[in-house]
């Protein structure tokens, strides 16, 4: 089966399509890791869907709801929230929901009321005191690997199980290490156990056992630790000398039998959980190997203290949400557990997006969440997404690792739920003024001479448009209909229902010329749109669904997955036709051409236009004398075409990925997506996966104007402030720089 990064990925996404992103690597295939990875974590960001909500952001200073300025009259050298709304996924320290996490997998409360969370997707470990505070005790954000160290020297890869023992000392489960770490109260990181890079199934002695895709880990009072070692479907047992024994399970065998220790079966073991008398609970779900139909378990295993394993609640290979007794409750791809002093389990219903009871004798009921989202409240009035760890305290009270919001949240005796650290995303499709906006997706960008940003909003299907006074309005697509028939755009249109009305599918491109027209990369469908100044959209290149790199006239062009549009001299529309590895040229009269690279051949050569050779050119921007600007992502480079059609590298090192400002041969960038010129020459980046937008200036210096790289998530403030996976940027007449960022767009004011 495609692994379950894509399945929940798909959920997140509601039904949309992710046309451009890589497959990510497979280092990790525990629900947990995969979880966290699928929250939004992938090469490119502001996954659509969820429907999340809650209160808006405040960072740094700003209000990000503060709709009182209009932005004409934002503070000089200043991020700002233009429209929409910025939570969701990142990796910044903080207090409350100013800090931000990426893929938080499981959580464990120390006996002082702090809390620990493997911050998967990070690769980190972070720390929450009782007041909120988030900090990163180990690993460094965007750094993966498998370095023994202090702080953030060490470095881990996918972590997604946390313990803590009677000492103090944390035990991670690093997944895509294949090893049990230990993390002391300074945050020194040591290799507890298992050979890092090294699977297998053997039991012995620290250098000498190995593990496959370690998921969840617990520790008795004895200082024993117990491992759901996922991907061998087995339940593993390290006494405090690092030596490990198998203690139910058989390797590579996959099942649903109860039993005795090694004739007992599990279909892939993920969360795990000891209670005082020593007796383990797992929750079963699902084996990598397996297809996705035959692969559902979603059971609740235990595990008696002399190793019979029985299953306490649910039904193997049956899956659903009813609460009852045993057999006859559901569950949907359980992940994290904890057990209170009474013997009561708490499980987080990751598919479900429930937190559940079950007690001692198998009884299941819903403690809280109701439909999705991210709301806080009591019980089943509260929204979770995807919830994946979970930890209880000495008084009964619960944290919850969110992980499709990004945040943690926290259940008390009463079943009230809140949140305690992080900002969920605000996804959705609502025109209106500054923050009360919400977008699904927004990725390319173009201004106006009136100071108007046109936004490709690409999972809500349509194009946005936000006034000089920072006013949404839709100007073309149905909201949530993906389809490609030409006609009334919204703007001109009575409802969205209207008859006639223009569809669109996940379009990631825009452009405006001074005419009031507007073109539009409709990647889904491949073609290129015209959306005219009285209010019509129609095709001006390409054929809905036929991908291809044919050029021709009008229906007869072909490109794949174009993503970039930029009004060239002469009134010619560019194209960087993503997938085809080209650059295009369209005449207004829709008749289509190859300007530089040729058609599938991936490469990074400079020279004569068809001698040179692109990888994913996403961004393009045309300076006035007829030169082109290309956003060369896979290269990490930054490219130029001259009006002779000579192609050169302006920026960066091709296949040299990284952060550096400073001379252009010098400087750094990591997938550079958007850019845009201002009326100097001067170009701005959005590089995408450093956060960051750059500046190339005429004096060939790059510099780092908004954002830290490696920093993920938005934080309105002085600049830099922080941004989260930026994709399109545009100049404004005024000299701002608009960028979108998650599931907003950002005003960069320089002076």
């Amino acid at each position: 089966m495609a692994s379950i990064y894509f399945v929940v990925r798909s959920a997140l996404v509601a039904g949309t399509r992710r046309f451009l992103q890589p497959t990510p690597p497979r280092c990790a295939r525990s629900l947990h890791a995969l979880l966290a990875t699928a929250a939004c974590a992938g090469l490119l960001a502001g996954c659509g869907g969820g429907g999340a909500s809650g209160p808006a952001a405040s960072s740094g200073g700003l209000l990000a709801t503060d709709t009182s300025l209009s932005p004409s009259e934002f503070a000089a050298n200043s991020l700002n929230l233009l429209a929409g709304q910025f939570g969701g996924p990142g990796s910044i320290d903080g207090a409350g929901r100013d800090a931000r996490f990426n893929g938080i997998s499981a959580i464990v409360f120390d006996a002082a009321g702090n809390e620990y969370v493997a911050d998967t997707a990070n690769n980190t470990i972070r720390k929450i005191t009782p007041a909120g505070g988030v900090s990163t005790l180990a690993g460094l954000a965007g750094h993966a690997g498998s370095v023994d160290g202090v702080g953030t020297a060490a470095r881990f890869s996918g972590p997604t199980g946390i313990a803590l023992d009677g000492a103090g000392y944390i035990y991670v489960a690093d997944t895509g290490n294949q090893t049990i770490r230990k993390i002391s109260a300074d945050g020194r990181v040591t290799t507890f156990t298992g050979v890092s890079g090294s699977s297998g199934s053997s039991d012995g002695a620290r250098g000498t056992a190995r593990f496959n895709s370690p998921a969840g880990i617990a520790s008795d009072a004895a200082g024993n630790l117990y491992v759901a070692d996922t991907n061998n479907l087995l339940i593993r047992k390290i006494d405090s000398t690092g030596t490990v024994i198998t203690i139910a399970g058989s390797a590579g065998a996959a099942g649903t039998a109860d039993g005795q220790g090694g004739a007992a079966r599990f279909n892939g073991p993920h969360g795990i959980a000891v209670d005082s008398s020593g007796t383990l609970y797992v929750s079963d779900t699902w084996h990598f190997p397996q297809s996705h139909t035959d692969s559902v378990s979603s059971t609740i295993r235990k595990i008696s203290p002399t190793g019979e394993v029985t299953t306490l609640a649910g039904l193997a290979g049956t899956t659903g949400r009813s609460d009852g007794s045993g057999a006859t409750a559901r569950f949907y791809y359980p992940g994290g557990l904890a057990v209170d002093a009474a013997g009561n389990v708490y499980v987080a219903d990751t598919f479900n997006s429930l937190i559940r009871k079950v007690t001692p004798d198998g009884v299941v009921s819903t403690l809280a969440g109701g439909s999705g989202g991210s709301a806080d409240g009591v019980g089943t009035a509260a929204g979770f997404l995807y919830p994946a760890g979970i930890a209880v305290d000495a008084r009964g009270n619960l944290a919850v690792a969110d992980t499709g919001n990004a945040t943690v949240r926290r259940i008390d005796v009463n079943s009230r739920v809140s949140t305690v650290a992080g900002l969920a995303a605000q996804y959705g499709y609502l025109d209106g003024q500054g923050s009360d906006a919400r977008f699904n997706g927004p990725y390319g960008l173009a201004a106006d001479a009136q100071g108007n940003v046109y936004v490709a909003d690409s999972f809500s299907a349509t194009i946005r448009r936000i006034s000089a006074a920072g006013v949404t309005t839709t100007l073309a697509g149905v909201p949530g209909i993906f389809g490609s028939a030409d006609g009334i755009a919204g703007a001109a249109r009575s409802s969205p229902t209207q008859p006639g009305s223009a569809q669109l599918n996940a379009a990631y491109g825009v452009a405006a010329d001074a005419s009031g027209n507007v073109y539009v990369a409709d990647t889904g469908n491949n073609l290129i749109r015209k959306i005219s100044a009285t209010g019509m959209v129609s095709t001006l290149a390409g054929s809905a669904g036929q991908a291809g790199s044919a050029d021709g006239q009008g229906a007869l062009a072909r490109f794949n997955a174009p993503y970039g549009v930029a009004i060239g001299r002469n009134g010619n529309l560019l194209v960087a036709d993503t997938l085809n590895h080209v650059i295009r040229s369209v005449t207004p009269d829709g008749f289509v051409s190859t300007l530089a690279g040729v058609a599938q051949s991936v490469g990074a050569s400079d020279g004569m236009a068809g001698a040179a050779r692109f990888n994913l050119p996403y961004g393009i921007a045309a300076a006035a004398d007829g030169t082109v600007f290309v956003g060369d992502s896979g290269n990490h480079v930054i490219r130029k075409i001259s009006t002779a059609g000579v192609v050169t590298t302006v920026a960066g090192l091709a296949g040299s990925s990284g952060s550096s400002d400073g001379p252009s041969a010098i400087a750094r960038f990591n997938s550079p997506q958007g850019i845009a010129l201002d009326g100097n020459g001067t170009l701005y980046i959005a590089d995408t996966l450093n956060a960051t937008v750059r500046r190339l200036g005429l004096d060939g210096q790059v510099t780092t104007v908004a954002g830290v790289g490696g920093e993920d998530g938005i934080s309105t403030a002085t600049l830099p402030g922080r941004l989260y996976r930026p994709f399109g940027v545009a100049v404004m007449a005024s000299g701002a720089v608009a960028v979108s960022s998650g599931n907003s767009v950002l005003l960069i004011r320089l002076k």
